[in-house]
């Protein structure tokens, strides 16, 4: 195993800690509803996704496309962290 490996599996328990953090505390104490809500879980999601690319890398390294299929899940965790950054800003000017 070499340092991109563990730095990859690393970043992959990291990003599910992250996730689970605020699946299981933050979002249960907010209560279900509202936009700060919202945007808590679409930051969630964005890193239980950078944490599927992260594995993706891994196990797609010498799959023809592999990367590519890598890169695009990223490209979905930000999206989906950028339109966090959105909500936390429309929330900011409530």
């Amino acid at each position: 195993m070499n340092v991109v490996e563990v730095s990859f599996w690393a970043a992959f328990v990291l990003d599910l800690a992250i996730g689970g953090f605020a699946y299981f505390y933050v979002l249960k104490r907010m209560g279900g509803q509202g936009m700060l809500y919202g945007t808590t879980l679409l930051v969630s999601l964005s890193a239980l996704v950078f944490g599927i690319h992260h594995l993706l890398e891994l196990f797609l390294e010498d799959v023809p496309n592999g990367g590519a299929i890598a890169e695009s899940v990223e490209g979905v965790a930000a999206i989906l962290l950028g339109l966090a950054v959105y909500r936390l800003y429309a929330l900011s000017k409530e």
